[in-house]
């Protein structure tokens, strides 16, 4: 299978208030699909390359029963044909955990980054469990994991600061706490068109799970010279594997 696949556009958000506005042929109308990433590798985080295995937060991610893991998702919305721009997308995604522990416990890009264009956001997992924007004194090693710059630090405790940059609109993220979460991105009136959009969320998961299995719906805003219009994808399953 390959990594990126094609989904169609094709339902109404609100079908009982909205209707296609008749301004072209009918290919126009379907012109938009939604390119997905199709296979996501999480990665734990308790193998970051410079954590210090002595410090309060190694010894917090070393838990005997649960593993905290870092999940990327990736999106952008494709225009086969027609004249129809793209103005706002949101990706919901749901983690299948057939009865187990399963919870989100941070998303990234987190709301508060709120500017359109390129984005460079920081954030920081202390040994408390915190999640808090902006950089800590992490000196050491970089690496990478699941496409974000990680970097530890042995102060205080211990931290992993997590370093990316994407071209993203305006962000808004919920689903803290839950097995689900969205993210909405909008573009202050411009396209979204053709644009590859990154997202990440920390879950926490048994440490004898093997395999992550995901669902995700896109839902995009469309234009139309200056008609409007939103549209679903089905619900697309994923498969991750979670490497030990």
């Amino acid at each position: 299978m390959s990594d990126l696949v094609d989904v169609p556009f094709h339902q109404p958000a609100n079908p009982e208030l909205e209707g296609e506005i008749e301004l072209g042929p009918e290919v126009e109308a379907q012109g938009l699909v939604a390119r997905v990433g199709m296979q996501p590798v999480p990665a734990p985080l308790d193998v970051a390359p410079g954590l210090d295995p002595d410090s309060a937060l190694a010894k917090r991610l070393a838990h005997r029963s649960f593993r905290l893991w870092l999940v990327p998702h990736s999106f952008s919305v494709v225009r086969r044909n027609g004249l129809r721009e793209p103005t706002f997308a949101s990706l919901e995604v749901r983690y299948l955990s057939d009865g187990r522990t399963c919870s989100v416990q941070g998303l990234f890009p987190q709301p508060q980054y709120l500017r359109a264009g390129e984005l460079t956001f920081e954030s920081s997992i202390h040994a408390d469990g915190s999640v808090t924007a902006g950089i800590g004194d992490t000196q050491g090693v970089e690496s990478d994991l699941a496409g974000m710059h990680v970097a530890a630090s042995s102060a205080l405790g211990g931290s992993l600061r997590l370093r990316a940059s994407v071209e993203v609109p305006v962000v808004s993220a919920v689903g803290i706490g839950g097995d689900n979460c969205e993210w909405c991105f909008g573009e202050l009136g411009g396209s979204l068109l053709g644009k590859d959009i990154r997202c990440w969320s920390l879950v926490v998961l048994p440490r004898r799970q093997r395999e992550l299995k995901i669902e995700m719906r896109l839902r995009v805003t469309h234009r139309l010279a200056f008609f409007a219009s939103r549209m679903d994808t089905d619900w697309v399953a994923v498969s991750a594997a979670l490497p030990q």
